[in-house]
């Protein structure tokens, strides 16, 4: 009973917050496999589309992923998709309106996107609005076909810059990837304690 009146205070308190409504939100921001890269973004194509996907695919130069911790910071690159939707009232070029969901991966490896959950990597986007797109993944209305990029709009690139991966895609429990840093930056011939 001593905790109820401090409980109920506390949850009264959450429902004061101002809400932050916000015309897109982002659904997915993971890192991590590459073997991951096709099959996820695919996925995000058609949970993000209504008619036509839009996406936005780059290569190793456009984004990083920034892990804090270190002075400098380390910054790991890799490929990387964004797939969104167009909203209520916009287009995949012009997203407006209501209900922009926004999907987003990195291609780094298992053992990274483990470092970047748990490390909160932040993603840093290294391009202006309307870059065109580097073709990397095929369209899902019929044959694989490449070609069918948007620019990225600004809307898309101020909902994912500066953002926290909040997903590690992995096949790799995360004491092993542990383990596998320490073995990695272990001085050659030196014993790597289990």
């Amino acid at each position: 009973m001593k905790l109820m009146k401090p409980l109920l205070l506390l949850t009264l308190s959450l429902f004061a917050l101002p809400s932050v409504s916000n015309a897109q939100t982002v659904r997915f921001l993971g890192s991590g496999s590459s073997a991951m890269f096709l099959e996820l973004g695919q996925a995000a194509q058609s949970e993000a589309a209504t008619a036509t996907p839009c996406v936005w695919t780059a290569g190793i130069a456009e984004a990083v992923a920034r892990d804090t911790r270190t002075t400098p910071h380390t910054d790991e690159t890799g490929e990387m998709w964004v797939t969104w939707s167009a909203g209520s009232t916009g287009t995949c070029a012009a997203p407006s309106g209501t209900g922009i969901d926004v999907y987003a991966y990195m291609s780094l490896d298992s053992v990274e996107g483990n470092r970047c959950f748990f490390a909160r990597c932040q993603l840093i986007m290294n391009i202006g609005a309307g870059t065109s797109g580097g073709q990397l993944l095929c369209n899902l209305t019929g044959p694989c076909v490449y070609g069918f990029d948007t620019d990225i709009p600004q809307v898309i690139l101020k909902a994912i810059d500066n953002q926290f991966f909040f997903v590690a895609a992995t096949d790799v429990r995360p004491e092993d990837a542990k383990f596998a840093i320490q073995r990695a930056l272990a001085p050659c011939g030196a014993p790597v304690w289990r």
